[in-house]
């Protein structure tokens, strides 16, 4: 519920093949942002620095901060090219 189907419309159940995956990327390392009591059943927010990566796109223009691709972003981070910390989840 946390992210894995934020990123499709009517958010689907993630197999356990992608909670592994999210798991091995982030594990303990995962920036996680709680906010208060509204809207908790919905999807996070994936946000981050990436322009290059896959799915993303810009929130404002000229802002560069990012939303989106955090499936890319679990391969980047299993194969050592980005940092678990370089990418945060607001919940």
């Amino acid at each position: 519920r946390l992210l894995l189907g934020a990123e499709q419309v009517g958010s689907v159940q993630p197999t356990e093949d992608e909670l592994d995956r999210f798991v091995e990327a982030f594990g303990t390392e995962a920036a996680v942002y709680l906010g208060g009591p509204a809207q908790q059943r919905a999807p996070a927010l994936f946000v981050h620095g990436d322009a290059d990566l896959p799915g993303a796109r810009e929130l404002s223009p000229g802002t560069s901060i990012f939303v989106g691709g955090v499936h890319a972003a679990i391969d980047k981070v299993r194969a050592g090219d980005s940092n678990a910390l370089d990418y945060r989840f607001f919940d």
